[in-house]
């Protein structure tokens, strides 16, 4: 009986991980449109679901270890560090593509323009860590291990991939041309290698914070460049 209710636990725990995730999303698409209730509950079942077969996943390849609250507390400040240089360094990546094609400059200035601080700095980054990190990053690296030993590669594999589909599902808001799809996927796809390192190395709330902290530095000094 003891011995059932250790292996137990991790499930437990790994389910009530999920539901945590899972209120959060639904604060993150019940918010902005209140009047689409139904959607939110979806959206939040999809959620629970990627979270708890990401969960199990990750536990099975990657492990983390029980860190102090100061390692967590340096950790955190890590990440708003990171997602503060993330987000000029992008931000100024932007403009300077811009400033080579008014197309790319228009689309850039719309974009913005509609943008929102609780999706930008809340719920896109919430859903998304959710999404390519937590379920498609660590559903590969599950997968990967099923044929091989090897921690390393099949830590790569699960990277690059999830930052590969990260970068190339970010071309379905349309670029203005060439130019513009080929840098949406290069930093978008170097942003994805980041956030998977975080996530990998250090756990989920890290990489939605500094996720988080990069767009709400593209909303606070957009104004400087477009």
């Amino acid at each position: 009986m003891l011995r059932r209710q250790i292996n137990q636990d991790p499930v437990r725990q790994g389910l009530m991980a999920a539901g945590v995730l899972a209120a959060a999303a639904f604060l993150a698409l019940y918010f902005p449109n209140r009047d689409d209730t139904g959607g939110a509950i979806l959206g939040t079942a999809v959620a629970f679901c990627a979270s708890a077969i990401g969960l199990a996943a990750v536990a099975r390849v990657r492990p983390l270890p029980k860190r102090p609250l100061r390692e967590r507390a340096r950790f955190m400040g890590l990440s708003l560090m990171i997602g503060i240089a993330l987000g000029l360094v992008n931000l100024t990546a932007n403009y300077s593509v811009a400033s080579l094609d008014s197309r790319i400059y228009v689309r850039m200035s719309e974009m913005y323009a509609r943008s929102s601080a609780w999706s930008g700095v809340f719920a896109s980054p919430l859903l998304e860590e959710i999404g390519f990190r937590l379920f498609l990053m660590g559903g590969i690296a599950w997968l990967s291990s099923r044929s091989t030993g090897d921690r390393r590669r099949v830590f790569l594999v699960a990277l690059g991939v999830s930052a590969l589909v990260f970068g190339l599902l970010h071309l379905l808001r349309p670029p203005a041309g060439l130019l513009d799809a080929a840098v949406v996927v290069l930093k978008t796809g170097v942003a994805g290698l980041l956030l998977g390192w975080m996530f990998w190395r250090w756990g989920l709330p890290y990489s939605i914070v500094c996720h988080g902290t990069t767009n709400a530095i593209h909303l606070l000094a957009v104004p400087l460049f477009f």
